[in-house]
């Protein structure tokens, strides 16, 4: 992966979503549902480790959820603590497996927005 890749993001109306490189280990960052010029969630997936981090940025009573499914295991990664929050997830998955994913914003248990699904490999 280049940095000018990197470091250009990808933006819709209700989602946006970014490549970004931290250090030495690689991190995939995903974000959805913009309302006021600020993201209502966000996520990030560190590639080396497999650690989800979800994060609700914004104090509307909504939550975050990101599913997975990989050859490995299926699930999800839920932030429900309130805004100005994260949660982080540390799925038992090896290096080498691909992840498929997307990022949710949710309301109980109604999705109201999500980004699209993206596939990303473990190192």
């Amino acid at each position: 992966m280049n940095k000018a890749r990197a470091a250009t993001a990808v933006a819709a109306t209700t989602a946006a979503m970014a490549l970004a490189l931290t250090g030495t280990a690689q991190a995939v960052q995903v974000g959805t549902g913009v309302s006021h010029g600020a993201s209502r969630a966000s996520a990030t997936l560190e590639l080396n480790g497999a650690i989800f981090r979800v994060s609700d940025n914004y104090v509307d009573g909504y939550g975050a959820r990101v599913y997975y499914s990989s050859s490995v295991r299926s699930g999800s990664c839920t932030n429900e603590q309130g805004g100005g929050t994260t949660v982080t997830c540390d799925l038992p998955i090896g290096g080498g497996v691909a992840i498929t994913w997307r990022l949710c914003i949710k309301d109980n248990e109604t999705l109201l927005a999500c980004t699209a699904y993206r596939t990303d490999r473990t190192t």
